[in-house]
């Protein structure tokens, strides 16, 4: 709660972040195999560690699935930054997903927890 108004105070009185949130959606792509289950569709494994990656580095803010589509909130210094490491996913260059980005423009900070 503590760091969640802290967040808060910091945006609020104007202090400029170091980074920046981007929307990266992910649909499935050309070269997804509807006879096959997500995780046997090609460069999945490889897909899932990229993003398991990103999440270590703390380059993933949150992440999730709605319907058959996939969200990540980046959290990046640029949108240079934020295509390279989309760039970098095997499954996205393959065609297995496909992504775009946009900027995410956080007006209301809050906190997500797992429950």
């Amino acid at each position: 709660m503590l760091i969640c108004l802290l967040m808060i105070s910091c945006n609020l009185f104007g202090q400029e972040s170091e980074y920046q949130y981007f929307a990266l959606t992910y649909t499935i792509g050309s070269n997804w195999d509807t006879t096959l289950t997500v995780s046997e569709q090609p460069y999945f494994k490889e897909h899932s560690a990229h993003l398991k990656k990103l999440k270590d580095d703390g380059k993933i803010a949150v992440g999730a699935r709605y319907g058959d589509n996939g969200l990540i909130i980046l959290k990046v210094k640029d949108e240079s930054e934020a295509r390279t490491l989309l760039e970098e996913d095997v499954s996205v260059r393959n065609k297995t997903f496909e992504a775009s980005i946009l900027p995410f423009n956080v007006f209301y900070f809050g906190c997500l927890e797992k429950e």
